[in-house]
């Protein structure tokens, strides 16, 4: 709370000046965001069936 009552920190500073810097490029960075979830749950799927694969043969033999 001390930190409120002084001049702000660079943290602060860098707060104000990415919400600022988030506003022009929106599209962007959400793009790149959703990328990366599609990315990752591709990879999370693949594991998923790899996995399944294996439990299966063990089964089978």
């Amino acid at each position: 709370m001390v930190t409120g009552l002084q001049a702000p920190t660079s943290a602060q500073v860098r707060v104000t000046a990415g919400i600022k810097k988030k506003k022009k490029s929106k599209k962007k960075g959400g793009f790149f965001k959703t990328l990366l979830i599609v990315v990752v749950l591709v990879i999370v799927l693949i594991v998923v069936l790899y996995l399944v694969r294996r439990a299966l043969r063990r089964r089978s033999a």
